[in-house]
Parts: structure tokens; C-alpha cells; sequence
């Protein structure tokens, strides 16, 4: 396992990441982990064809209730207010 060491953290910060430690019964460390852990998500790769199958099933969604769309809009609406 990796180890990371923070240096230079504000008196207040770290006041109060020990506090919220204490009412969550969790060490310092596990407080740490816990709070960039829950901030930057699970970390997982997507293969391009899990994007492509997931757009299919949207689409598929959207012909079911009705709605179609050509891959020229999608290209439009995906361009629509950017410069």
C-alpha cells in the first residue's frame, strides 16, 4: 500500500478533520481516506465499446418512446453552444 504524507496543513484544517474523526470514531488516516475516497469516486476505465453499448441502449430508449434521432443531430446538439 502507498503512503502519502501532507505537509503544511492549516491549524483549522486539520482541527477539524480530527474533530469530524472523533465523531466519526475514525482515525486521522481513516478520516483522510474516507473524505478522498468519497471525493473523487471509484476510479475504473471504460472501454470504448461499454460507451458505444450504452449509447445504443439510450437510443433504444428514446425510439421507444418515440423519439428519433439521426447520428448528424446527435452531432449538432453534442456542438450546440460551443465555440
Amino acid at each position: 500500500m502507498s503512503s502519502v504524507t501532507l505537509r503544511d496543513v492549516p491549524p483549522e484544517l486539520h482541527k477539524e478533520l480530527k474533530e469530524s474523526a472523533e465523531r466519526n470514531r475514525r482515525s486521522l488516516n481513516a478520516e483522510i481516506l474516507w473524505r478522498l475516497e468519497n471525493s473523487v469516486g471509484p476510479i475504473r476505465r471504460v472501454s470504448v465499446e461499454e460507451i458505444k453499448q450504452k449509447a445504443e441502449r439510450f437510443r433504444e430508449h428514446l425510439r421507444a418512446k418515440g423519439f428519433t434521432t439521426t447520428d448528424e443531430e446527435i452531432t449538432r446538439f453534442k456542438r450546440e453552444g460551443r465555440p
